[in-house]
Order: structure tokens, then C-alpha cells, then sequence
């Protein structure tokens, strides 16, 4: 539903638009009235306004000041500007801001309908834009990470043509830096239920990364990767060492920590998939953090 404001001075011009409007059920409108610019921008601070239909000229508070409050509270909502005065100075006040139409009062009131009409469809469209929009970033978001995925398990696989360097990790978005030590941790289930369709073994899979994403990404940064054979490979490092520059001694103090974050974490992360997923998962840790050139050797 769209939310149509109608503003004027002149009560007898409110109501009998908001007669017009009301009858169109088609248009799917809910519909506000003010009778003066302070009683507009009361309802403009109260709820979301998508089409506001105001006369320009107003006591107290016009048009072009109420179109200051508008485009400050709701700056997509479309505005359809309606006026006895037809001065090219109230025009041109006007037309300075976007999605906009100026219709005089003598004019048909079907012009005011069509006015409205169109801003609904512009509404429509742009919704639909910023929905293509969000869906092609959402699969952008998909893509990477599966390129990440690619790209760590090649070279956990030893593929000499892949670098570890901060390029690569920029490109792909891998939150960690290539140049620190890394600490590596890999998961295998135990009892994958057998005779599982695909996509149900995709499902509880991926569940069981979720739930290793949320224990431990709050509090350390990592990246969750499964290999074909359904092993988790878990890199991990200091927060601390990504956002502030450190002495080397709180930099071993800094990996003990999360170590032993990661000893305690790991043992809560098996009771958790263990009751909710009935998983039997087994994790080996690294006991010292390691350079990403020894990771990808082993």
C-alpha cells in the first residue's frame, strides 16, 4: 500500500481530493490529510510518506519550505506540487527538486488522478530496480564466496600457480592478511547420514558451517571453507592484530589467547552440532600459528 499526503489550506480542495482518492480502491492508496504545512511535517515525522500532493503556496509554512522537509525525511518520496498561481518564480522554486510535477488548480482533475498514477508506476519501477538491485549483490556475495572456497582449497592442494598475497585477498574479500601467521583448524564429520539427497546433504553441511561461523566469528577473524571431501578447514587470527599495530610480544600474547579461545570454542561448537544436527564432528588444531606458505605444505 502507498501512502499519499494531501496538503492544502483550503479545506474544501483536502476533502474533496480525498473523496476522488478514496473511491479508487485500484490504486491501493492510503491516504492522509493536513490542512497547513505544520500539520504536514507532523505526519511526515510520524510515518513513511511515498506521495505527497501539496499546494505551493500556504500561511505559516508554504510549499517550498514543506518540500525542505520532505526530501530531509523521506528523500525518495515523489511530490506532486498543485497551485492557483502559475508565476514562473513559484515554478521554477519548485521544479529545483527531483521527482516533481507542478499542476494548476484550473486544470481537469484528471490530470491530478494521472499525476498520481504515475508516481505510483514510478514508485513500482524503482522498487523493482533496487529488487534487481539487491539480488544481483546478493549473488555477487554468493560468488565470492565460492571463489574463496576455490581459491584456499587449491592451495590447500598445493597449487603452485596461486599466490598468497594481499592482492588476492583484497579481490576475494578474505578477511585476514596474508603477511601475519595464521592459525588452521580442520573439521571432519563423522556420520554424514548416508543415502542422503544431494540438496538435503548440502542443507545439513552448510548448517553445520553456520554454526561454526557464529560461535567463532564474533570474537576472532576467520574464514570456513569445505573441501569435496566434506572437511572443514577453519583460518583464524587475531582481531586485535587486523585493527591495531602491535609489539611482537602482543602479538604471541594475542595468538595464546585465541588458541585458547579456539580450545574451549571448538568443544562447544561439537555439543552444539551434536544436539541440534546430531553431528559427530572431530577438529584438529594447530598448536602454534604458522606461516600460510607451511599451511598449504602440509
Amino acid at each position: 500500500m502507498y501512502r499519499l499526503l494531501m496538503v492544502d489550506d483550503e479545506e474544501i480542495i483536502v476533502n474533496g481530493l480525498f473523496e476522488i482518492f478514496r473511491n479508487m480502491k485500484h490504486l491501493d492508496l492510503d491516504i492522509y490529510k493536513a490542512y497547513s504545512g505544520e500539520e504536514a511535517i507532523e505526519w511526515l515525522s510520524r510515518t513513511r510518506i511515498d506521495i505527497v500532493l501539496t499546494d505551493i503556496k500556504m500561511p505559516e509554512i508554504d510549499g517550498i519550505q514543506l518540500l525542505n522537509e520532505i526530501y530531509r525525511n523521506w528523500p525518495q518520496c515523489k511530490v506532486i506540487v498543485l497551485s492557483g498561481y502559475d508565476k514562473f518564480d513559484y515554478i521554477y522554486n519548485a521544479v529545483q527538486y527531483n521527482c516533481i510535477r507542478y499542476i494548476l488548480k484550473t486544470e481537469d482533475p484528471d490530470m491530478v488522478i494521472k499525476a498520481v498514477e504515475d508516481a505510483i508506476n514510478e514508485i513500482r519501477k524503482s522498487n523493482k530496480i533496487e529488487g534487481l538491485i539487491y539480488q544481483a549483490k546478493e549473488q555477487i556475495s554468493m560468488a565470492k564466496s565460492l571463489f574463496q572456497k576455490d581459491y584456499l582449497v587449491q592451495l590447500l592442494h598445493g597449487d603452485n600457480s596461486l599466490k598468497v598475497n594481499k592482492y588476492h585477498f583484497e579481490q576475494l574479500e578474505i578477511p585476514l592478511n596474508p603477511e601475519l601467521p595464521v592459525i588452521l583448524v580442520m573439521g571432519d564429520i563423522n556420520n554424514i547420514p548416508k543415502n542422503l539427497p544431494y540438496w538435503n546433504k548440502m542443507e545439513y553441511l552448510y548448517s553445520i558451517k553456520l554454526i561454526i561461523e557464529q560461535k567463532i566469528g564474533i570474537y576472532v577473524s576467520s574464514i570456513v571453507v569445505m573441501d569435496e571431501s566434506y572437511r572443514f578447514f577453519i583460518f583464524v587470527q587475531p582481531k586485535e592484530l587486523l585493527t591495531t599495530g602491535s609489539s611482537s610480544k602482543d602479538k604471541d600474547r594475542y595468538y595464546e589467547k585465541t588458541i585458547s579461545f579456539l580450545e574451549g570454542t571448538l568443544e562447544m561448537i561439537q555439543t552444539t552440532c551434536k544436539e541440534s544436527n546430531h553431528a559427530s564432528v572431530h577438529f584438529i588444531l594447530t598448536g602454534v600459528p604458522c606461516r600460510w606458505e607451511e599451511v598449504f605444505r602440509e
